[in-house]
């Protein structure tokens, strides 16, 4: 079979597909309905949304990340038995992860604090300065309180400038982008992992690493993110773009040592059992194998 991620006007798959006679699977992280952040000329739409329709038409299942974008599609037309909420995941190598994390604390300078951590792109529409905003409305609560956000990203310098305009300079430590594969030492350092915001479509994987680490999560209460997360359960929700209610989440989970515990184990337990890159794949067969087994008979 053929399995082709869907990008505006790609269709080769498709086509591809009719001409070797074997079944085409798509999958779906945005469609021409999503509204995208980044900007996009709308003066091809028309013949986008006629590919879109054409190649949606012609696939035998539909594997999409967000139940949202499930709802999207049934809206547009098309059939809800071919659609498949598979959210993004992570593998396995990092639920069995073993480090030192006094090695990123040490570092930098991070021995003693309660480390609220952000690991990502630093762009507007994730929302970054919220988590800056919420620990200055905290902050006389926990003097040892610091703030790791690893990665990079356009929104840097804005960030830098609102640390120093809300005096919160010396509680933010940036080390900048990472490797992937070094990142699960930077999460092992961090105390409370923090996804400020995001969109109503996507599946933030950020999530998923923070989860799978074995770390409480904060997060906003949007239906993406509950696709994933239950309150109070495994991780913390709040309401979305609401800098006082993140701070209040945070004052939850440090506050509550218990809550903390429990989430955090479930966190992991919900990652290890549901949400593992090969369990992706193993949905993927199973729909192949039905598919196959139709077009047999």
């Amino acid at each position: 079979f053929i399995y082709e991620r869907f990008a505006f006007f790609a269709l080769m798959g498709a086509l591809l597909a009719k001409r070797l006679r074997v079944p085409f699977f798509m999958e779906v992280n945005y469609t021409t309905r999503t509204p995208l952040i980044r900007k996009r000329t709308r003066l091809l739409l028309p013949l986008a949304r006629h590919i879109e329709k054409m190649v949606l038409g012609r696939a035998e299942a539909i594997f999409v990340v967000t139940g949202f974008l499930k709802k999207q599609l049934v809206d547009m037309g098309v059939s809800e038995n071919k659609i498949h909420v598979t959210p993004n995941a992570v593998t396995k190598d990092i639920l069995e992860f073993r480090s030192n994390p006094q090695e990123i604390r040490n570092k930098y300078d991070l021995k003693d604090a309660i480390v609220l951590g952000y690991a990502g792109g630093f762009y507007h529409w994730h929302g970054v300065d919220l988590l800056l905003r919420a620990v200055k409305n905290i902050e006389s609560a926990y003097k040892n309180l610091s703030i790791f956000m690893v990665g990079d990203g356009p929104a840097k310098s804005h960030l830098k400038y609102l640390s120093d305009k809300l005096e919160l300079r010396s509680r933010l430590i940036m080390p900048g982008e990472v490797a992937h594969k070094d990142l699960p030492k930077y999460l092992d350092a961090m105390d409370i992992c923090v996804l400020p915001d995001s969109n109503n479509y996507g599946s933030p994987v950020k999530i998923f690493e923070y989860m799978a680490m074995g770390k409480p999560v904060l997060a906003p209460d949007i239906d993406t993110v509950k696709d994933i997360i239950v309150d109070r359960v495994n991780g913390i929700l709040f309401k979305p773009k609401d800098y006082i209610g993140l701070g209040e989440a945070i004052r939850l989970i440090l506050e509550d040592k218990e809550l903390r515990v429990k989430i955090s184990s479930a966190a992991k337990e919900e990652i290890s059992r549901h949400h593992l890159w090969s369990n992706n794949v193993d949905k993927i067969l199973e729909v192949y194998a039905k598919v196959a087994h139709n077009s047999v008979r």
